[in-house]
């Protein structure tokens, strides 16, 4: 007998020792049990319909909690940088310091303010940020060896970026995998060099090493003694933004997310 037919025999032993007011446990237990089971094609339905489901969300969910998880590691960094800088000027009086050249600044000051850094002196051009033999090399050319790429308008990697990084950028790694690099431009209208940070928020051996993504800019302002974003005082500099071969599209990706609230928007280059 099929299992239809089992569950409507068994449907009229219940509903006739029902009527008779005289039931077993197994009469009851076996009415019960086939009044919850499903079909096979009932079950292979409903997991069809989920697969679908999970197939259409799941990509979204990972995107937006790849993006927290970044908006969150930037945010920490920037706090972090910007209490380093209080502690040196407290220790120091002022921040002067920074108007000399990162060799001489990161390693014995900047560095001391984080808890078991590793300092990477300075690089070989393009690899000069946390630079090791695991690292991601993010070039399609592998001679080029340039750790990062850039971004075009539709938000795709652009090859590699050849500057601003620079033999004279110094990193430094933290505990939790983040490169920071600084290196200066000499900007001769300032009073200052202007100090330029790399932040790598999941390391140089990680993918995608792109800007926008994992890697994001950030400047010194020697007027307000803060780091700030790149391109914080330029009208409508986001993601897209791009001036000169320094000002690369995708540096200011920083400057969005700090003016969107620490947050990734559905117009940010992902």
């Amino acid at each position: 007998m099929s299992g239809g037919g089992n569950s409507l025999a068994i449907s009229r032993v219940f509903n006739s020792c029902q009527n008779n007011k005289c039931c077993y446990c197994g009469d009851i237990v076996n009415y019960y049990n086939f009044q919850k089971g499903f079909t096979l094609a009932e079950v292979l339905i409903t997991l069809g319909i989920i697969g679908v489901v999970v197939a259409l969300t799941l990509p979204a969910l990972i995107a937006n909690y790849e993006k927290q998880v970044t908006v969150n590691k930037l945010k920490k960094v920037y706090n972090q940088l910007n209490q380093v800088l209080l502690d040196v000027k407290s220790d120091y009086g002022d921040l002067q310091i920074l108007a000399k050249k990162p060799s001489e600044f990161v390693p014995d000051t900047i560095a001391k303010y984080y808890n078991g850094v590793k300092v990477y002196p300075k690089g070989d051009y393009m690899l000069s940020m946390c630079y090791e033999e695991t690292s991601y090399i993010g070039s399609k050319n592998p001679a080029k060896k340039a750790l990062y790429a850039g971004v075009d308008k539709n938000g795709k990697s652009t090859g590699y970026i050849s500057t601003p990084f620079s033999g004279d950028t110094v990193s430094i790694k933290l505990l939790d995998g983040v490169c920071i690099g600084f290196n200066q431009f000499v900007d001769n209208s300032k009073l200052y060099p202007e100090t330029t940070i790399f932040v790598d928020v999941n390391g140089s051996d990680k993918k995608p090493n792109r800007l926008g993504r994992d890697l994001f800019f950030f400047t010194y302002d020697a007027k307000s003694e803060t780091i700030r974003p790149s391109g914080w005082n330029i009208d409508g500099a986001d993601c897209l933004y791009t001036s000169t071969s320094i000002m690369l599209r995708g540096s200011c990706c920083s400057n969005q997310i700090i003016k969107d609230g620490w947050k990734i928007s559905k117009d940010y280059l992902w």
